[in-house]
């Protein structure tokens, strides 16, 4: 499987998700199990809006993974005497004052990618966290 068939597969199980999960929320699945061809367009909407919330549970997992694999696994390769990050990054020696001011150990893979990381982490983790907060918040108002 390569990566194109990987992303419609992922698509095809988060649309099944929303729509699941929104019918569910609804109480009108036996309604709608016959066809879909009653769904309104609010309707519809409030199911784009769950697969918007489960895109940013999985971003925000598949941030966080690349995170954990940048900045915690190491590794050696012996034929060329380096070290590699779990992202297959060359590391080099950390400058004094990164190790100053950010406590970076002995090895990193450069300030380039440092800035790349920073902002890819922190700023796919406020997607994310957007994403999850507009997909999942109660546009219905409750009965009482």
């Amino acid at each position: 499987m390569d990566a194109a068939e990987a992303l419609v597969a992922l698509l095809a199980i988060l649309l099944g998700f929303g729509v699941v999960s929104y019918l569910f929320d609804q109480h009108q699945m036996s309604k709608f199990l016959p066809s879909f061809d009653r769904i309104t367009s609010d309707q519809w909407l409030g199911i784009m809006r769950k697969m918007a919330g489960y895109a940013g549970v999985l971003m925000g997992a598949a941030i966080f993974i690349a995170g954990v694999f940048a900045y915690f696994i190491k590794s050696f390769d012996p034929v060329t005497r380096a070290w590699y990050d779990g992202l297959g990054r060359r590391l080099i020696e950390t400058p004094w004052i990164a190790k100053f001011f950010l406590g970076h150990d002995d090895s990193w893979p450069g300030w380039q990618w440092f800035a790349v990381d920073f902002v890819v982490f922190w700023g796919g983790l406020a997607i994310a966290y957007k994403l999850v907060q507009f997909g999942f918040k109660d546009t219905v108002p409750a009965k009482r």
